[in-house]
């Protein structure tokens, strides 16, 4: 995990996110919106000792089909090793721990932006892509 407050500290906020959080499982499958679109990451979460703030970012991600589709694409996923290896890695490795986290974004045209907004800021460790201003330095820092 790069932790970069130079980062952070470029992030244009272009619009306030107001996140949710669902546990990856899927019995969570229907706490997840089918009616809005915009991004959304994956977080694993130890849940050591009752610690508020103990989170860690793995993946940032985009969807302009609903977020009930994409998570259940991911749910696919988990059972999938050669389609995307990274992110089989990730969803099983951390399976116990992972939660999907989700921001509407109304405005469809700018969920792109917004992805690579949070790309630049965060760096997440299981994203292969990356916005093409952090691209090069990516490839020292891993």
């Amino acid at each position: 995990m790069i932790l970069n407050p130079n980062c952070w500290g470029q992030y244009p906020n272009r619009v306030n996110l107001s996140w949710n959080m669902v546990k990856f499982t899927p019995d969570d499958v229907l706490r997840v919106p089918n009616t809005t679109c915009g991004v959304y990451s994956f977080v694993v979460i130890p849940g050591i000792a009752n610690h508020i703030s103990c989170s860690y970012l793995l993946y940032v991600g985009k969807t302009t089909r609903n977020f009930r589709q994409r998570y259940q694409e991911y749910l696919r996923d988990q059972s999938q090793p050669r389609k995307r290896p990274h992110v089989f890695e990730m969803l099983n490795k951390w399976k116990e721990h992972l939660w999907f986290c989700y921001a509407t974004i109304r405005q469809v045209d700018i969920i792109g932006d917004i992805e690579n907004d949070l790309l630049a800021a965060y760096l997440p460790p299981y994203n292969k892509e990356f916005p093409a201003e952090i691209r090069e330095p990516m490839k020292v820092l891993r």
